[in-house]
């Protein structure tokens, strides 16, 4: 008897909530108007808004402004410019060109040595005068003998000595100049870049000293017979620079 209470007291609490809970729940009718009722302003403003920017009508102006520098006679002569392959008993692997600095970077692994190489162009050739430099980056070439200094950097195996090297190369000889000495500090690891820097020695020119050196270097690759691969790489790259700094800004104010 009173199971049967219970659930007739159920039955009743059932049929009086139930209408009224469905009766909450929108027809998809009543759903469709109401959504087309919503103020959606705000989200086309936004879709708008990354439209524009991409858009941007000073930024367009750039753009064109810097397609037109792009098309100056001095660039369109840097263009032409040969940038000559790598020779293919070249021991070395081209790391970077540093455009600031025009200087290039090379590198190998030799016998646990690791050396590293810096080659720009003569400061004899570049500081001539500006109207000499002006044609050694967009003109013709074929008159200038080859002639680039080089910065040779050889880490010992174990890492405690450094020996730097200023070269002189051109396509008749490669000639030490200079020497710096770097030696790790007694309480530094092997993976410590604190170097003690010993000291820094001018070669006499045409000494015995720098004759050994010269054999020295050349049997790490720094050989005569690259001076002019070296020479026209750094010039064709380099004259390339102000076309570059255009392409980045483009890419820039395109994204």
């Amino acid at each position: 008897m009173a199971m049967s209470m219970s659930c007739m007291i159920l039955r009743r609490a059932f049929s009086t909530v139930a209408p009224r809970a469905i009766r909450t729940i929108p027809s998809p009718k009543t759903l469709s108007a109401a959504v087309s009722k919503m103020d959606i302003s705000s989200y086309n403003n936004a879709h708008h808004f990354c439209t524009d920017a991409k858009k941007n009508p000073l930024h367009q102006k750039i753009v064109s402004a810097l397609k037109t520098q792009m098309k100056t006679p001095k660039l369109i002569a840097a263009l032409q410019k040969d940038i000559p392959p790598v020779p293919a008993d070249f021991p070395f692997t081209i790391k970077e060109f540093d455009y600031e600095h025009c200087s290039l970077k090379l590198t190998r692994e030799l016998d646990g040595e690791t050396i590293d190489v810096w080659a720009s162009i003569h400061p004899r050739l570049r500081n001539t005068s500006n109207t000499y430099e002006d044609r050694l980056f967009t003109e013709s070439t074929a008159d200038i003998a080859p002639r680039v200094s080089l910065t040779v950097d050889i880490s010992t195996v174990n890492g405690k000595l450094e020996l730097r090297f200023g070269v002189d190369a051109s396509s008749d000889d490669i000639r030490v100049t200079s020497f710096l000495v770097d030696e790790a500090a007694p309480d530094s690891d092997s993976d410590s870049n604190s170097n003690t820097r010993v000291g820094y020695y001018e070669v006499k020119e045409g000494s015995d000293l720098q004759l050994g050196f010269n054999e020295f270097v050349e049997t790490r690759g720094i050989e005569k017979k690259y001076t002019e691969f070296l020479f026209k790489y750094i010039v064709g790259n380099y004259s390339r620079r102000p076309l570059v700094v255009l392409e980045k800004l483009e890419n820039y104010f395109n994204e």
